[in-house]
């Protein structure tokens, strides 16, 4: 069974701008803010750069294998069946638990307007509807994505041209407000922000061109948004000053509030709750078709590798879906986000690991950019606290266990 070809050059480039620019900059910049001070900023362009090495990595191997499933089918095909059923369980462990942690972003954000629910009720809520969309398909999903983007960048660049006004350079000092492990912790809880931009190695079975769009649309997504968020965190931290900005699940917002603009506060939270919506939504869109690859290569349960009329593989969805809502419900932003920034961290050795395994005729960049990137997530990896390491070491051990025993 295989996927149609659908999305061109600008699709796919939109597709990993809704899901990198979401609960990394409307949420995450608030944490790290919190813990780092200003020098967040240097945990952003330490963060940015390991994701460019890696971006660069998967890029080649989406060229090279354009598959869906990305890194799950790259070292299945390169290295060995299990170390491709490992990098496919990993990373549907961390894009469930970003997307998660996005949809209870979403929550916070709404319950600034509409404080009749909680936020978990929220964020369950808007699983099941991004969930019943995707259902319908990848041109349609790409459709409602490229509005979402849209909206999301003029937000952002609005709140960057009034919030400018607004900045006090003395909340800049002391620039340097931690040590070095909590830089390079926040570092790797902020590397959550970029991993979007594998959406379209995930989904490259349905990019048109592979060869040639994957790579390009990689470094253009990785671009705009290591610029939007340098941007925006920075001018956000010149309003408020870094510990007011860690103190709330909506820093922008809060940012945007002290200007006295009801209508910018107000565009700004919009602008979040569409941000968030759109990775909730790019999550389950590339849990799914990593599911519908494992599943058609009976690495799961055969079932879920079903394609409907539409092109949509349905059970791969709305477990999915179902899974991310269930997460919602019993966990919170913190320990969600340092949970899936320590899966997203490990999938991405592997990611690197592989694809120093390409043939040279296949390679795009030279071996260094992954080494570096596999060195550099290691490092990262080393910095996560740990109860989120036991967490991980309990899934891992679970997916080693179904891998030894399924038939």
């Amino acid at each position: 069974m295989r996927l149609r070809r659908e999305l061109g050059f600008w699709n796919s480039v939109s597709m990993a701008l809704g899901a990198m620019i979401g609960g990394g900059i409307f949420v995450l910049s608030g944490i790290g803010a919190g813990i780092a001070g200003p020098s967040v900023l240097i945990a952003f362009a330490i963060a940015g750069l390991l994701a460019l090495f890696n971006g660069l990595s998967t890029a080649e191997l989406g060229a090279a294998i354009p598959k869906s499933g990305a890194t799950y089918e790259y070292a299945r095909e390169l290295i060995s069946p299990f170390t491709g059923f490992f990098a496919g369980w990993i990373f549907i462990v961390s894009k469930i638990l970003e997307a998660a942690t996005v949809a209870l972003a979403f929550g916070s954000y709404l319950f600034l307007i509409a404080q009749i629910f909680n936020e978990s009720f929220l964020a369950i809520f808007i699983s099941l509807v991004l969930t019943a969309i995707i259902y319908f398909g990848i041109k349609i999903t790409s459709e409602v994505n490229n509005v979402f983007v849209l909206i999301k960048l003029a937000v952002l660049s609005l709140f960057v041209v009034f919030g400018i006004n607004f900045v006090n350079i003395n909340n800049y000092t002391p620039f340097f407000a931690t040590d070095t492990y909590n830089l390079l912790q926040v570092a790797g809880l902020l590397f959550f922000a970029y991993t979007g931009y594998a959406r379209i190695s995930s989904i490259g079975e349905e990019i048109k061109d592979p060869k040639k769009n994957i790579p390009r649309a990689t470094l253009i997504a990785l671009l705009i948004s290591f610029v939007l968020y340098m941007l925006v965190t920075a001018i956000a931290i010149g309003m408020v000053g870094s510990s007011s900005l860690g103190s709330t699940n909506s820093p922008i917002a809060f940012a945007a509030s002290i200007t006295g603009n009801f209508y910018l506060t107000l565009i700004v939270t919009f602008g979040a709750l569409i941000a968030t919506l759109n990775v909730v939504f790019s999550d389950i869109l590339a849990v799914s078709r990593t599911v519908f690859a494992m599943s058609r290569n009976k690495d799961l349960p055969n079932f879920l590798c079903h394609v409907d009329r539409r092109g949509s593989p349905t059970f791969a969805v709305i477990i999915a879906g179902l899974i991310v809502t269930f997460l919602a419900l019993i966990s919170n932003i913190k320990t969600l986000a340092l949970f899936t920034s320590l899966t997203i961290l490990i999938y991405y050795a592997v990611t690197n690991f592989t694809a120093l395994k390409l043939d040279k005729k296949e390679r795009k960049y030279p071996k260094i950019i992954s080494v570096l990137g596999l060195v550099g997530c290691i490092l990262l990896v080393l910095f996560m606290p740990l109860r989120e390491w036991i967490l991980t070491l309990i899934v891992i051990t679970v997916g080693i266990l179904y891998f030894k025993f399924k038939k």
